[in-house]
């Protein structure tokens, strides 16, 4: 009796469909090494020295040499992320679009503090707010996202750069304040008293974000530079509370390396 018709026969199973790898999205990359050179160029096109309207405590010139360091590392981070394999992955894939958020930020607060006219200066403070949420959304994803052994350099790229611009961000907000304040207002004992609340407002500032930023060391050596540069001109016009304020804070920021 044929029993072919019965016999069971095994199948193979058919192969499961594996998930397509995302496509390389060029948008994202351009965007962010675009606003990158940009941002990298624009002090030729806006040179701002200071203003004659800085509050005394602010850091001698020097001290700003820092965006040189910070806009030369977002240029590197931007090329050392734009071949596809690494736009298309953690870290970069999460640090695009905040991180291109900033730097026009930045071109715009370049621009807004340039400019000759009450209404620009104004706008200088919402902008390095901007900046500043952008800047800190941009490093909180690089610390939260999963990243593969083989490109742990992106991670330490971007968190280093990333750092530094929040970093030196968080005291220069309140400095910023003070730029905006009538010059009457930072004279006498009652100029000395707001001037520390600035510096203090400043030092707390940066004791938060060096919490929130989980002791990165960017975040700490650019606070503290800040900070650093507002004691020494505390100091130079005799400013001793301001100085304290300030000095506490470096203190509290060197003492976060080493938690």
């Amino acid at each position: 009796m044929d029993t072919s018709s019965d016999s069971f026969v095994p199948v193979a199973p058919a192969p499961k469909a594996s998930l397509p790898k995302p496509a390389a999205t060029p948008l994202g990359r351009w965007i962010l090494l675009i606003t990158a050179i940009v941002q990298f160029i624009s002090p030729a096109f806006f040179p701002f020295d200071g203003s004659s309207t800085d509050p005394p405590i602010t850091p001698p010139p020097v001290f700003f040499s820092i965006w040189g360091i910070i806009t030369t590392g977002c240029l590197a981070a931007a090329l050392w992320g734009f071949p596809a394999r690494r736009a298309i992955a953690a870290p970069y894939r999460h640090v695009q679009l905040p991180l291109s958020f900033t730097q026009v930020l930045f071109v715009c607060w370049l621009a807004a503090a340039t400019l000759q006219g009450e209404r620009y200066r104004i706008l200088t403070l919402p902008i390095f707010l901007g900046m500043l949420a952008g800047v800190s959304a941009a490093l909180a994803a690089v610390q939260r996202a999963p990243v593969a052994e083989d490109d742990a350099a992106s991670r330490r790229l971007l968190s280093g750069v990333l750092g530094l611009y929040a970093g030196w961000s968080t005291p220069a907000i309140w400095l910023n304040l003070g730029a905006l304040l009538p010059v009457a207002w930072l004279q006498g004992a009652n100029g000395t008293a707001l001037q520390t609340g600035l510096a203090s407002a400043a030092a707390v500032s940066v004791v938060g974000g060096s919490y929130l930023s989980r002791g990165n060391v960017g975040f700490a050596l650019a606070s503290g530079w800040a900070l650093t540069g507002v004691l020494i001109s505390s100091v130079k016009v005799g400013l001793v509370p301001t100085a304290v304020a300030a000095g506490t804070g470096v203190a509290i920021v060197v003492s976060s390396l080493f938690w």
